[in-house]
């Protein structure tokens, strides 16, 4: 009997296991399953360029046209995998079908989150995670409409540059005091708040919405302050939750996202997950963490079809995010957090970079600001310094010419005798 690899989901991190199992030398069965009627896609440009009609719904497609068939994957679009009888090794799909497996990965992703809101359910609310639910908001958003985004997060700044760029009224309700709180130092934060204002974004801060006002069709949002705002379309951008469901159900442990190994391995050793569902040990050995990035789904995709094919491949990359809003770019590799001391560096470009330190001086994040060439450069190298746990200078950080690339030789930076008091002149 042929063996069989069943992999749930064919986003990111499915279609790239998919493509490695087939690289690497897997020559046995695999199944590639997802709820989705659409053959496998990108998700970046659904914000983005698919929104502003720079691209085709057929130009985001992930994998080249007959890709799968070449490759003998049986892909099956539009069902749901029901349950797992791990004591079988089996998935059941809601139509009764049943696949056995001898590995099987967990590519299930994550939901979009509503929240609990008076008018939440009118007609014109939506989220945007599908390619479906990109088509719907790219028909709704055209000049003279209104647009209300609820969240400044990654999603909803996209999404708010996308519509602006096609000439509609867009207002952003953020509930913190910063945008991209989560994930940004405030100093990049306020140059993203300043780029989309100055492009006619209108952006509310500390904004706690208490209502969707409209009954069968949408008319607006109301703060508890009471202020109110006009909004013919309204995208809740507050966030996703790991689809973990089905994992919950075979008895697999989970914790915000499916609990795996170093290996994305689960404690039952033929079952792995990866992606924006997949909570994982971080790089630093202190914590795990769960991600909802492009790369990261990837990279993972295909690390874990490395150790199906029991090559023992730990999952150590360094998280990184980046986006494009009208004509600028941010970054961020690492993971920033309110204890990191934050070094500032100014960009040719008028951009910004902030490397993040922790207490004892080693760079754990870098988020930067501005133009692609000189953003891209410089995280580059700061990803390269947070991998080796170096801990550089804040003088050398500072300084705009000096060149970080000299920092990865293996003695500069031990060369900085001062480097403790230094750090503790910035923290002052």
């Amino acid at each position: 009997m042929a063996r069989r690899i069943v992999i749930v989901g064919a986003g990111h991190a499915g279609t790239s296991a998919a493509r490695a199992l087939r690289e690497h030398g897997w020559s046995d069965e695999i199944v590639l399953l997802t709820e989705e009627r659409s053959a496998p896609y990108e998700r970046p440009p659904l914000s983005k360029s698919v929104l502003t009609q720079e691209e085709s719904f057929s130009g985001v497609a992930a994998l080249a046209p007959g890709w799968l068939d070449q490759n003998g994957i049986l892909f099956r679009s539009g069902v749901r995998a029901e349950a797992i009888d791990r004591d079988a090794q089996s998935v059941t799909l809601a139509g009764g079908d049943r696949f056995r497996y001898d590995y099987l990965l967990l590519a299930t992703g994550a939901k979009p989150r509503f929240p609990q809101l008076p008018g939440v359910g009118s007609k014109g609310v939506i989220a945007l995670r599908s390619l479906d639910q990109s088509a719907v908001l790219r028909e709704r958003l055209m000049p003279a409409r209104r647009l209300v985004v609820i969240g400044g997060g990654l999603i909803g700044l996209e999404v708010a540059a996308s519509a602006r760029a096609r000439g509609v009224d867009t207002t952003v309700l953020e509930k913190a005091p910063a945008l991209l709180s989560r994930v940004m130092p405030i100093s990049t934060s306020d140059r993203i708040l300043e780029l989309h204002r100055s492009n006619g974004t209108k952006v509310f801060l500390g904004a706690d919405v208490e209502a969707i006002i409209g009954c069968d069709m949408v008319e607006g949002v109301r703060l508890r302050s009471g202020q109110e705002f006009v909004a013919d379309t309204v995208l809740v951008a507050v966030g996703a939750d790991p689809d973990v469901e089905l994992a919950q159900k075979a008895g697999l442990a989970t914790d915000d996202g499916i609990l795996v190994n170093e290996y994305l391995q689960t404690a039952d050793s033929r079952i792995f997950a990866a992606g924006d569902a997949a909570r994982y040990p971080a790089s630093t050995g202190k914590d795990t963490i769960r991600l909802e990035a492009w790369k990261n789904a990837l990279d993972q995709g295909g690390t874990a079809a490395l150790n199906i094919l029991g090559r023992k491949v730990s999952y150590r990359a360094v998280p990184w995010m980046w986006s494009d809003q009208f004509d600028k770019v941010f970054q961020v590799a690492g993971i920033p957090n309110k204890s990191q001391v934050e070094v500032n560096r100014s960009l040719d470009d008028g951009g910004i970079v902030t490397f993040l330190l922790d207490r004892f001086g080693v760079l754990e994040a870098t988020a930067a600001f501005g133009s692609l060439s000189q953003v891209a450069k410089i995280v580059r190298v700061a990803t390269s310094i947070i991998e080796r746990r170096l801990r550089p200078s804040p003088s050398v950080l500072q300084d705009p010419s000096y060149d970080l690339r000299k920092l990865l030789q293996s003695d500069a930076v031990n060369a900085h005798s001062t480097h403790e008091a230094a750090l503790s002149a910035v923290r002052r």
